[in-house]
């Protein structure tokens, strides 16, 4: 049997809310993180702003979900209706999100942190 994995958005504006991210990776709290940035005031439905810093994190403990919220406005995907997303291919996507393509422009949107 498969395990469940938990998946959560949290908008982020600071370095300091980025770098405890980090270190939920690496003391195991979450598997893993990968950040995007806003292109549209709205995602899944939340009015989060335009251009902000948005990091998709995954656990095997739905538990996490309160040390996020603590730390940032995070809601969790799966909670998220299928009309916010994009299919291509059978991934995924949620709309309104721009991905980096390339270390370069992970770091150009971490850098937009204060």
């Amino acid at each position: 049997m498969d395990e469940i994995v938990y998946s959560w958005v949290s908008v982020v504006s600071t370095k300091k809310e980025f770098s405890t991210f980090i270190d939920l990776v690496e003391d195991g709290t979450l598997e893993e993180f990968f950040i995007a940035q806003t292109i549209e005031e709205e995602v899944a439905g939340k009015i989060v702003g335009k251009d902000k810093v948005l990091i998709f994190s995954f656990s095997k403990s739905e538990a996490v979900l309160s040390k996020l919220e603590n730390i940032a406005l995070s809601f969790s995907l799966d909670d998220v209706e299928d009309k916010y997303f994009n299919e291509c291919e059978e991934e995924f996507t949620l709309k309104g999100i721009s991905y980096p393509e390339s270390q370069a422009q992970e770091e150009a949107v971490i850098n937009k942190l204060s």
